[in-house]
């Protein structure tokens, strides 16, 4: 608990000294899940995704109350990209806008069945839980803080008081620190590097033009392709 105020403390003085903006550049890592590995076609798709993986990078552009999170180097392959991402155990966005105030994200996603664009915009509450656990990465000292997922899934994040802002790779906010590194089930993001510099924060602005959908909607367009897939 000593900890956890300290960690708070921190933030509030630094927030007190004014806007920080920056971009983060997060590189990323797809481990072996069991589920994939009991079948030969779904392993050989979670193989060819960790080749890719080590080819992708994503950028996260910050400031004090806004971010936005986007594939860096975006595979020629679409297909390939979207293979990548069935084999890993969470679902980064295309690119994805957070209020970070409001704690509301706005994604552009792109739905294969339908074979459209959406934007997925809605409200987070990963219920934190800061531990004692602490380490450094790019010579900050960063805390872990474990939150589950709206589907029960275990997030562990790493973040940093001496950024403060509470944002991270997709939609993942609302720690007292930026994260630098995240790890939903068996994929992981890692900060490779940090740049502060304003000249990014042109690039932080929320999508439109497409369908705007939550939550509920996105799992009824999920419930139905997976219906309709079952009943071919």
């Amino acid at each position: 608990m000593k900890n956890i105020i300290t960690i708070l403390l921190f933030f509030i003085s630094l927030v007190g000294l004014g806007q920080i903006s920056g971009k983060v550049e997060y590189e990323i890592e797809i481990g072996d899940d069991p589920r994939f590995l009991l079948h030969e076609g779904l392993t050989e798709i979670m193989r060819s995704g960790q080749t890719l993986s080590n080819d992708l990078t994503f950028n996260l552009y910050f400031k004090e109350n806004q971010s936005y999170f986007e594939i860096n180097n975006s595979p020629i392959n679409y297909l390939y990209y979207v293979n990548l991402f069935m084999a890993a155990s969470t679902d980064p966005e295309c690119s994805c806008y957070s209020d970070l105030k409001n704690q509301i994200f706005s994604c552009v996603i792109y739905n294969r069945f339908l074979d459209e664009e959406f934007i997925l915009e809605d409200k987070n509450d990963f219920q934190w839980e800061i531990t004692n656990e602490e380490k450094e990465i790019q010579n900050l000292k960063v805390f872990k803080a474990i939150g589950k997922t709206r589907n029960n899934e275990r997030i562990e994040a790493w973040f940093t008081p001496e950024i403060p802002v509470n944002a991270g790779p997709e939609n993942f906010m609302g720690l007292p620190g930026l994260i630098l590194e995240l790890q939903v089930l068996y994929t992981k993001y890692i900060c490779k590097k940090i740049e502060f510099t304003n000249s990014y924060d042109s690039k932080i602005v929320k999508a439109t033009g497409k369908e705007i959908i939550n939550y509920k909607s996105f799992d009824e367009q999920i419930q139905k392709q997976h219906n309709f897939l079952m009943n071919q």
